[in-house]
């Protein structure tokens, strides 16, 4: 990803863009910029995304095309998303005051949830950012009014850049850092949650997403895993780094945080079936990707 935006990013765009247009006994996701963001080179994938609204028999072959990019497809991004939104929303009732998304990509959430007492900061790649901006300058007419840009490489020592931008670390944050962790080594991790911490005071809030270690490996036993892992390869953006859920919490705490939930998104997918009477299906890799929320 160094010398060109995300095409992970752009896949996650098209995803939420696919769920967001699903027959309403299936949606699960409302993201109404999705798919203006996507560019236009995207033409055709548009069109089919855009039929699925239109005709009902057309979005099972949404589906099929994200599923085939990656397991899981738009289902496990859409519901990811939506249990990030959640904790996003619980974060605005506590009084939390910033929302800083790392490694943001085509993110929506400052448009969709811009709120008087909420700041919105973006954290990310810079050639991906400066693709983000160009692509809000033609479809909203330039960037979101009120929310920061700072660009970082999280494969390096980004916290200089941030703080040389004029941050303010007595803000209590939410970090939402979305699909990112697994396309690291561990030791960018663990540095982004130390800076996490100097970024922000007690009482702040992290929520992020992973995989078991296998997600690293392409030999995996794991014909899931191996898929997803292939998935990466051929994108150019590898996975990492993974954990054992088991492990999570004391990762997490000798790192200074207190897990608060820790659930994978079939668990997810059950509780929003039975609370929003949805229809969604089972997949193997729902049983695979976790979204952790933590506080320090």
């Amino acid at each position: 990803m160094q010398d060109r935006p995300s095409e992970t990013a752009l896949d996650t765009l098209a995803a939420r863009a696919i769920a967001s247009l699903a027959p309403q006994a299936c949606r699960i996701l409302n993201d109404p910029y999705a798919l203006r963001l996507l560019p236009p080179n995207w033409l055709v994938q548009k069109w089919v995304i855009e039929l699925g609204s239109l005709n009902p028999f057309f979005y099972p072959m949404s589906q099929m095309i994200a599923d085939m990019i990656c397991p899981g497809g738009a289902v496990q991004i859409a519901l990811r998303h939506r249990c990030m939104d959640e904790c996003l929303l619980r974060a605005c009732k506590d009084g939390i005051g910033r929302t800083v998304i790392l490694g943001a990509g085509y993110d929506s959430r400052p448009m969709r949830f811009q709120q008087e007492k909420m700041e919105f900061v973006e954290i990310d790649h810079p050639l991906t950012q400066k693709e983000k901006c160009a692509r809000l300058a033609e479809v909203l007419g330039g960037p979101i009014a009120g929310v920061r840009y700072i660009s970082a490489d999280f494969r390096g020592e980004w916290l200089g850049e941030v703080m040389a931008a004029g941050w303010s670390p007595d803000l209590t944050t939410i970090f939402i850092w979305e699909g990112v962790g697994y396309y690291l080594p561990e030791s960018a991790v663990c540095y982004t949650l130390e800076c996490i911490q100097r970024l922000a005071p007690a009482g702040s809030r992290i929520v992020f997403d992973m995989f078991p270690q296998g997600i690293a490996d392409p030999e995996s036993n794991d014909p899931v895993l191996k898929k997803i892992c292939r998935y990466g390869l051929e994108r150019g953006e590898c996975f990492l780094w993974g954990c054992h859920p088991k492990n999570m919490p004391g990762f997490l705490a000798a790192k200074g945080f207190q897990v608060n939930s820790l659930t994978t998104m079939w668990e997810y997918a059950l509780g929003l079936a039975a609370s929003e009477h949805l229809k969604i299906d089972h997949a193997p890799a729902l049983e695979l990707m976790y979204v952790v929320e933590a506080e320090f």
